[in-house]
């Protein structure tokens, strides 16, 4: 099979995204800050103050599930990122630059044999964490 990718230019990330408030307890959180793409599936990126901090996936779940989970202390349960997130310094905003499963589609093509919008965002989600080297991933 050949699979061609094409990574969005980290600049071009940096430039655009959704602002997304941290929760810590006691506060609310909601997907609704995640715009038009809420409900939708695909590849996220998180990014603060001109570095990008995580590279995720949403599949089977929503961005705005997701995110629950990376942005909200409770929904965290003490996992994933959000010890890290609640330590940045706002402003500037932490934001999320979302790629639905239909940009992924566009992004991540099979030129030979099939390849399912799941696979597709797995492959976009490492070849991103590969090119960006997120800073909340890669341990130098």
């Amino acid at each position: 099979m050949r699979i061609e990718i094409e990574i969005p230019l980290k600049e071009e990330v940096l430039q655009v995204g959704e602002k997304v408030q941290v929760a810590p307890n006691g506060e609310s959180w909601s997907g609704k800050q995640l715009g038009e793409h809420a409900r939708d599936s695909g590849v996220y990126v998180i990014h603060h103050g001109g570095s990008i901090k995580y590279v995720g996936q949403a599949f089977g779940l929503s961005f705005a599930e997701r995110l629950r989970r990376e942005f909200h202390e409770r929904s965290a349960l003490g996992s994933h990122i959000y010890p890290k997130l609640a330590q940045l310094s706002v402003p500037p905003e932490i934001k999320v630059t979302l790629f639905p499963l239909s940009k992924v589609g566009e992004l991540v093509t099979a030129r030979e044999g099939k390849l399912d919008n799941k696979g597709r965002a797995a492959i976009l989600e490492q070849a991103m964490i590969h090119a960006y080297r997120p800073e909340f991933q890669i341990q130098e």
